[in-house]
């Protein structure tokens, strides 16, 4: 007994200068981050540096400094080599998501006061720090060694499928030269993984000046959810219309695949401008990468609704195994020859 409180005492004397202790930063200024705040710095294993708001407003009660704006928060992590990262009430829920995509990358430990959002979150985990209730942010499945699994499985499945579906590609892209002028391929930014844009393959099934046309046909701005997909849409083409019934459109995002950008099996990739609509919820299905297929596609495509679809998508990313996307891979051929939902 004696022994074991003299290294506890020791430890812990250790431990007051700064040797192994978890460098915290808080995000937002308000009520909330004093609180936190005062626990935090009680606690030994913590040694606060100081606040970060989009608003300078200091806290009266504390001597920590203001570091700079929430949108500063990957560089001052990387800057103050920060383990972990304190979301207060103060923060706006319009720009949590955005901030916690930013942070994913970092390796940094993220923790949220769960009054933030009216649901719980998939990757989260409940916490208690002296009396105040956190919601931790969790490491996706599909990272560490899942990943590297992934990652192999769909660079050899890509490989196999392209050279497999070559001579089908180039069939296809004479078609679409008979069928109407302009390009055989389309390329459009699309959001990746934690939001990056990337530029995403497919076959042209529309006409040349599609995208000036979008203008006339939907306002991005006030549609409900960040989502849209037009049942008759007056500019796909004859053969564009064929390949989109039977998904065939989307056999060059092989390419894609093999570039790392996408995977075989994923959330449906989705349009940059929409995706800065996403609350934190929604946020969540951009931890992975987009598939070429997904639980989506194979469940009703797009006679879903978006809920819906978020709900399936959210399921695969908290439930992802190999096994998982064999399934929705052998599940895809059926869908497709079905075409439900396809439009």
């Amino acid at each position: 007994m004696a022994f074991r409180w003299v290294m506890r005492h020791l430890f812990t004397r250790l431990r007051l200068p700064g040797y192994g202790r978890r460098r915290a930063l808080i995000v937002g200024t308000g009520p909330e981050a004093c609180e936190l705040t005062g626990q935090l710095q009680g606690w030994t294993d913590y040694e606060v540096l100081g606040f970060v708001d989009d608003e300078d407003q200091l806290i009266e009660t504390t001597s920590l400094p203001y570091l700079g704006a929430a949108t500063e928060c990957p560089d001052l992590v990387s800057r103050y080599k920060v383990d972990e990262v304190f979301v207060t009430l103060g923060h706006h829920r319009t720009s949590l998501a955005s901030l916690i995509l930013a942070l994913q990358p970092c390796g940094v430990k993220i923790r949220f006061i769960p009054d933030l959002l009216n649901i719980l979150t998939v990757h989260t985990a409940i916490e208690s720090l002296r009396g105040v209730p956190l919601v931790s942010v969790r490491e996706p499945p599909i990272s560490g060694l899942n990943a590297i699994i992934k990652r192999g499985f769909d660079f050899c499945g890509a490989l196999i499928g392209f050279v497999l579906c070559a001579p089908l590609m180039m069939v296809i892209g004479l078609l679409i030269k008979l069928d109407s002028p302009g390009a055989v391929f389309f390329r459009q930014e699309r959001a990746g993984r934690y939001g990056r844009p990337f530029r995403m393959w497919k076959f042209r099934t529309m006409v040349a000046d599609a995208e000036q046309q979008l203008s006339q046909l939907v306002d991005i701005e006030k549609l409900e959810q960040p989502v849209f997909k037009l049942k008759e849409d007056p500019r796909v083409t004859r053969v564009g219309h064929w390949l989109r019934q039977t998904s065939l459109d989307e056999l060059p995002q092989l390419i894609n695949v093999l570039r790392g950008e996408m995977s075989l099996v994923g959330p449906r990739p989705e349009q940059v401008e929409l995706v800065k609509r996403y609350n934190a919820w929604q946020a969540q299905r951009l931890l992975v990468k987009p598939g070429i297929t997904g639980s989506m596609q194979v469940s009703g495509r797009g006679d879903l609704p978006f809920e819906e679809r978020q709900k399936l998508e959210l399921a695969y990313i908290e439930n992802y195994s190999l096994w998982e996307d064999i399934k929705i891979l052998l599940k895809t051929i059926p869908a497709v020859l079905s075409t439900r939902g396809a439009y």
